[in-house]
């Protein structure tokens, strides 16, 4: 499978390294030339300094052409320069008259030349070591990603942390590490002395009816007078004042009785929120599963910031997560059939698929498949070692012995 991505992603770094070198070799080259700077400070840095062609004139005279030739042998300590095979640089001619103290061009291209040559073989192998290192890069990425069988582990199907929502000291503690514990049984009680107090005084608060008692009393006697009242007032014996203000009076009265009964129903609306505050204060298991840590021991105070005090999971169904290559992924859906190898004996087990992964990690090519077991004898440990049985990839020899044995029923 290939990426454009990942090619350029490479090609930048190659050429990058390239340039890396190249500046380093740059930078070697400046500080190993002493007359490379003293050309550009004699010139203004303007690059190396050239040494004027020397051309020998012939004497006009032999006795001054024999003078030469015996003035020279006698001051030139230098050897005849050697070009390895090669010819002379052209327009170049050199000077054999040149004193101990005073070398001429000849000695500084008999100098040069093995530096130059070495610089030649640096910029050789750099520009070699490049075009390698990009090969590479480029193949690796450009490899298509292999499955192989992976390796994974069984875990809880459930794993929860029973906390508490309310801050307190662990007063009593119902339950023991390994214990087997249903959705809703209670593990710990944080001491809550002062709601059971004020539980107690709602609750009476509630059942006092007294006040409701004297508020129906005096709504049944004025509503009898009232009725009263009203009799007279057909017959004329009483003023139309007299039956308003009774009207008013029995008005007041029914306010009362209701304001009795909405007083009684907060009075039972307050008992049931201190009985949830003091449920608040019990910690209960939220899933079926074994007690695996207590966080916590009597005495002990659980906080907003410690709230943890028991973990619990659930084995009766165990998952495992494998990362697979692109072509398994599609070729599985969840609610599929599979197997899977198990434990140290690999026992091949039946497994159904819970999830596949719609994304595929662009650097692996492995995309995530999780699978679950079933476990209801609580046979398989959380923390198997399990294999994924990829049937299209070869096993290499580091891999380990995955032939399965019979199979069996989980």
């Amino acid at each position: 499978m290939q990426t454009s991505g990942s090619d350029s992603r490479l090609s930048t770094v190659a050429f990058r390294s390239a340039k890396v070198c190249q500046a380093q070799l740059s930078r070697s080259e400046r500080r190993q030339s002493p007359s490379l700077r003293e050309g550009r400070r004699s010139r203004g840095g303007s690059g190396v300094s050239r040494k004027p062609i020397q051309k020998s004139n012939s004497p006009k005279h032999p006795n001054q052409q024999e003078l030469k030739t015996t003035e020279t042998k006698r001051n030139c300590t230098l050897p005849a320069p050697s070009y390895l095979g090669h010819d002379p640089p052209k327009g170049r001619v050199m000077s054999t008259t040149q004193t101990k103290d005073e070398p001429g061009p000849a000695s500084q291209l008999i100098t040069k030349l093995p530096e130059t040559r070495m610089k030649s073989s640096t910029r050789l192998l750099a520009t070699v070591a490049a075009f390698l290192f990009l090969a590479t890069t480029v193949a690796s990425a450009q490899s298509p990603h292999r499955g192989r069988i992976t390796q994974s582990f069984t875990e809880p199907v459930k794993k929860t942390v029973a906390a508490s929502s309310e801050s307190g000291v662990i007063q009593i503690a119902h339950i023991k590490e390994g214990d087997f514990v249903k959705e809703g049984d209670l593990l710990a009680t944080i001491n809550h002395n002062v709601l059971k107090k004020s539980l107690d005084i709602a609750i009476a608060t509630a059942g006092s009816t007294a006040r409701l008692d004297a508020a129906i009393s005096e709504y049944d006697l004025i509503k009898s007078q009232l009725e009263a009242i009203n009799s007279l007032v057909q017959g004329g014996h009483t003023n139309k004042y007299e039956v308003e203000q009774k009207h008013a009076e029995n008005q007041r009265a029914y306010a009362e009785l209701r304001a009795a009964q909405d007083e009684l129903k907060l009075a039972a609306l307050e008992v049931e929120r201190i009985e949830a505050q003091i449920e608040d204060r019990k910690i209960r298991s939220k899933i079926d599963g074994f007690v695996t840590e207590i966080h916590k021991q009597p005495g002990e105070n659980v906080s907003a910031n410690e709230p943890q005090y028991a973990t619990i999971v659930r084995v009766d169904k165990l998952k495992v997560r494998f990362y697979l290559d692109a072509m398994t992924l599609r070729k599985t859906k969840p609610g599929d059939q599979v197997h899977i190898l198990v434990g140290d004996e690999r026992s091949q087990v039946e497994a159904e698929v819970t999830y596949v992964s719609p994304i595929i990690d662009p650097d692996s090519g492995l995309g995530r498949l999780d699978v679950r077991v079933n476990n209801e004898g609580y046979q398989l440990q959380s923390g198997t070692i399990c294999f994924w049985i990829d049937k299209t990839a070869p096993q290499s020899a580091s891999m380990p012995d995955l032939t399965p044995s019979p199979m069996k029923q989980r």
